[in-house]
């Protein structure tokens, strides 16, 4: 999604597939994610499946840092530890 919303930024119109492509791909994978999840939550404990989900906090930045030259702090990184942490924590009670 950042990907086309940077082409739309730089003057693309709705309609330019520099912007629609990305657009719908993102869309598409977004979609299939929420599927994923909610079949998931069919079968996984509701506590544990959410504290999984924090995980997201860790690697979208992740992926942003290695996509697209994101910078990332100390705090950052320290922040990820306790949400590691906590994950850890909740997981194995």
């Amino acid at each position: 999604m950042k990907i086309a919303a940077s082409s739309y930024r730089s003057g693309g119109s709705l309609f330019d597939t520099h912007f629609l492509v990305p657009f719908l791909a993102g869309l598409a994978l977004s979609s299939s994610l929420q599927l994923a999840w909610t079949w998931v939550l069919q079968f996984a404990p509701l506590g544990r499946s959410y504290a999984v989900l924090s995980l997201a906090f860790i690697l979208v930045p992740l992926l942003s840092w290695w996509h697209f030259g994101e910078v990332l702090s100390m705090r950052y990184m320290l922040g990820c530890l306790f949400v590691i942490l906590g994950i850890c924590i909740v997981t194995t009670s």
